[in-house]
């Protein structure tokens, strides 16, 4: 009866009931699959949950509402993350994470760093982000009917995007998302500008410089606060 009712809850309110926290740290030798992971020994001793040493796995194997606690190290990736809905991806108890594409980026190697296609809730939180042939978080309503809504991007250091050396790309550039937060970020040092001629893009706002971030048309209800470009 008890886990009937609870099927029912998810399904009324569409609540994920069995969300959870993995971790992702490049020092395992190798995964920790068993909910085996030591927090204090970085290794599959422990009991914290699943653990992975890629990025890539930890994209894979996470799903909504799930905690992603990226380890201190630096992440090279050759694709780009794609967060579930509500997905929380962060740098472990403020550890200096560092995330980055390959050197030099190709436009599918990885075109954009983080992609949140019709994707609402997700933050992502604490980490140095770099190098990316177009965007370094690229968020959107990319087709008719999808949301992206309520996020958060929060105290990250973003750099060295659109090697493409082309118009309209972006250290974060929202579109069409509403009620988002974007707080405490460092936007710097771009590959190439943006090339637009104005702060007007699309309809919307670049801030920045025309670097920095980008807000089209359709959205609004972000809280834009203490962010450095």
């Amino acid at each position: 009866m008890f886990f009937a009712l609870c099927f029912l809850f998810g399904l009324l309110f569409n609540a994920p009931l069995w969300a959870a926290t993995i971790y992702c740290d490049g020092s395992l030798a190798a995964d920790c699959t068993a909910s085996n992971y030591s927090i204090a020994g970085r290794n599959c001793t422990g009991s914290a949950g699943n653990a992975w040493n890629t990025i890539a796995e930890c994209d894979t194997n996470h799903g909504a509402a799930d905690t992603v606690n990226v380890r201190t190290g630096t992440y090279t990736i050759a694709t780009k993350i794609t967060p579930a809905s509500n997905s929380i991806w962060q740098a472990y108890n403020s550890e200096v994470v560092t995330i980055q594409g390959t050197s030099p980026p190709t436009s599918s190697n990885p075109g954009t760093l983080i992609q949140i296609f019709d994707i609402s809730g997700v933050t992502v939180k604490g980490f140095i982000l770099k190098t990316a042939w177009a965007h370094i978080i690229d968020a959107q309503e990319n087709v008719a009917g999808g949301v992206c809504d309520n996020l958060v991007i929060q105290d990250n250091d973003i750099s060295d995007w659109n090697y493409a050396n082309t118009t309209f790309r972006y250290g974060l550039r929202l579109s069409k998302c509403k009620d988002g937060t974007v707080s405490g970020n460092y936007f710097h040092d771009p590959k190439n500008g943006s090339k637009n001629s104005s702060l007007s893009s699309v309809g919307g706002v670049s801030v920045g410089g025309g670097t920095g971030i980008n807000l089209t048309t359709g959205g609004g209800g972000h809280s834009i606060l203490k962010n450095t470009f």
